[in-house]
């Protein structure tokens, strides 16, 4: 299943997300690793996606890419070091 979305719609439910969450970005689950969409379209990879837990490798059971894998939507709270 792929689903398309324009760089208009993607940033919008970024910024509606950003209000409720303290963390909202893209990632890529198989890539492991956060991204942005660059002006033509292409993806800029950021950091590994769990660096944000000041952790080496991917978080165990990881969320984001059993969602992929089973096309549904997914939630998890995870703490690490104290923080939610």
């Amino acid at each position: 299943m792929t689903l398309q979305f324009s760089e208009k719609e993607v940033k919008g439910e970024i910024a509606r997300l950003s209000e409720e969450y303290d963390i909202v970005r893209l990632v890529d689950p198989e890539e492991c690793h956060s991204f942005a969409i660059g002006a033509d379209c292409s993806y800029e990879y950021g950091p590994s996606c769990y660096s944000v837990w000041r952790s080496t490798n991917r978080c165990r059971n990881c969320t984001s890419l059993r969602a992929l894998k089973t096309g549904m939507e997914l939630h998890k709270t995870e703490i690490k070091d104290g923080d939610l």
